[in-house]
C-alpha cells in the first residue's frame, strides 16, 4: 500500500475515533450533570426531614400535643425519610453510573491518541516516500542534463 494511501486511511481512523471520544465525552458529561441532579434531590430530601424533625422536636417540646397531631408528624418523618432514603439510592446510582463508564473514555481516549500516533507516522512515510521520488526524479534530471551539455 502507497504511504499516501495509508496517510488516509489513517486520517479516517482518526477522525472517527475523535468522534467516539467526542461520544464518550458527552455521555460521560450527561452522566455527571444526571449525578449532580441525584445529589442536589438527595441534599434537598435531607434538609427537608432535617426541617421536620426539628419541627416536630421543637413543638412536642413545648407542649403536650394530641395524638393525632403527633401521628400526622410521625407520618411526615417517615414520608420524608423515605423520600430521603430513595434520593440518596439514585445518588449512589448515578455515581456508579460515572463510576462505571470511566474506562470507556479512558478508553476512547487511548483509541483516539494511537490514531493520532498513526497519522503522525503515516505523515512521515508519506513525506520520506516523497521526498525519495523528489530525489530519485532529480537524479534522473541530473543524469540526462550530464549526457546532453
Amino acid at each position: 500500500m502507497k504511504p499516501s494511501e495509508q496517510l488516509a486511511i489513517a486520517t479516517r481512523i482518526a477522525h472517527l475515533r475523535a468522534l467516539q471520544l467526542s461520544r464518550a465525552r458527552a455521555e460521560t458529561r450527561r452522566l455527571a450533570d444526571a449525578r449532580e441532579a441525584a445529589q442536589a434531590c438527595e441534599r434537598d430530601a435531607s434538609n427537608r426531614l432535617a426541617a421536620i424533625a426539628q419541627d416536630a422536636q421543637s413543638g412536642s417540646a413545648r407542649t403536650r400535643l394530641p395524638i393525632d397531631l403527633l401521628r400526622n408528624r410521625a407520618g411526615a418523618i417517615d414520608t420524608a425519610h423515605r423520600a430521603w432514603m430513595t434520593t440518596a439510592g439514585q445518588a449512589r446510582a448515578a455515581a456508579g453510573q460515572v463510576d462505571a463508564h470511566r474506562p470507556t473514555l479512558e478508553r476512547h481516549q487511548q483509541c483516539a491518541d494511537a490514531a493520532d500516533t498513526l497519522v503522525a507516522r503515516a505523515r512521515i512515510a508519506e513525506r520520506r516516500a516523497r521526498d525519495k521520488a523528489d530525489d530519485a526524479q532529480l537524479e534522473i534530471w541530473l543524469s540526462t542534463r550530464r549526457r546532453h551539455p
